[in-house]
């Protein structure tokens, strides 16, 4: 719940909204909803972002932004232990609503993840039989289908990894 005195930046409405797309799917998302929900007034969104979309593509950046860091420190010498922990930290970064419903976000997000997935793909070349792309798309799945808790099981799970 925010403050009644706190500087509203961009990053704490990042939050917020990542926090609300945990709660609800994209085809139910509105300005006036997530307004409501995060006790702000719908101008101190548009402030920020123009758009419904803008705010959903920002969280998705920001997310896969993180994930891109983590791959480009994997480097090339990845295991698939190292690919299934890259999957399930950035499935725990995305909120649900993106997870669960990947074709439902806007166009630029999807570009985005679609990136992130050719990327952490190049990685797991070497190291996952197959095509690599379609398990790191399975596991995604598989997390967006539990609760938050249980993101690293069912990645591994994708993986054929204990976790």
């Amino acid at each position: 719940m925010p403050a009644s005195r706190e500087r509203v930046t961009r990053e704490i409405v990042l939050d917020e909204v990542q926090g609300f797309l945990d709660t609800t799917s994209l085809s139910d998302l509105t300005v006036d909803a997530l307004a409501r929900a995060v006790r702000r007034s719908k101008s101190s969104l548009y402030k920020f972002f123009s758009t419904k979309d803008a705010l959903v593509d920002a969280v998705v950046e920001r997310a896969c932004d993180a994930t891109l860091a983590d791959v480009r420190a994997a480097g090339r010498t990845a295991t698939p232990q190292v690919v299934a922990s890259l999957v399930a930290r950035h499935a725990r970064r995305l909120p649900l609503a993106v997870l669960r419903a990947p074709p439902a976000a806007p166009r630029r997000a999807r570009v985005r993840l679609s990136a992130v997935e050719a990327a952490i793909g190049e990685v797991a070349s070497g190291v996952l039989p197959g095509d690599a792309r379609s398990v790191i798309r399975d596991a995604l799945a598989r997390a967006g289908a539990v609760e938050r808790a249980e993101t690293e099981v069912a990645v591994h799970r994708a993986f054929g990894i204990s976790a």
